[in-house]
């Protein structure tokens, strides 16, 4: 018998959602990495961000990796480039506080990235499009949530 005790898959994704929430909450009060922090609108996705990885792990690895790979990417990558490019070069539409660049970036993005996980061409573009679509007007945060969980809707069930 080992010495060690390994934590089951879900014990350790909680465990580092409790680790990744906390140093949110205390980086955002303390102000440190105001890069992290300089939406100016309110948002809930810092600690939505968090807890929908750890569902989506807890969910879907390993047997589904190619979706884990997609619904994150989506939020990760392509979400992260449309808030950047976004933000530094597209106007910004006052109600949505969202830009039509940002957009177009996620759509082009959301497609490249859905042939790569292994979407036919036209599925990636329809998902891409309607993810982008949604991701424009949600607002507070919340598709740091919607996002991947639509990503993995649409993948499993039609992908």
């Amino acid at each position: 018998m080992h010495a060690v005790t390994v934590l089951e898959k879900s014990q350790t994704l909680i465990l580092l959602l409790l680790l990744f929430v906390g140093a949110n909450y205390t980086y955002l009060h303390k102000k440190r990495f105001p890069a992290l922090y300089a939406i100016t609108r309110k948002s809930l996705g810092t600690i939505l961000y968090p807890f929908t990885l750890l569902l989506l792990a807890i969910f879907l690895l390993p047997e589904n990796l190619d979706v884990f790979l997609y619904a994150t990417g989506m939020m990760v990558v392509v979400d992260g480039f449309t808030g950047v490019i976004g933000s530094l070069y597209g106007k910004k539409v006052a109600k949505y506080e969202k830009t039509f660049l940002g957009s177009s970036v996620f759509f082009v993005l959301g497609s490249i990235l859905g042939v790569l996980v292994g979407l036919p061409i036209f599925e990636s573009i329809v998902f891409a499009f309607i993810i982008a679509v949604h991701e424009f007007f949600v607002r507070w945060g919340i598709d740091n949530f919607t996002i991947p969980i639509i990503a993995t809707i649409f993948f499993l069930m039609f992908g």
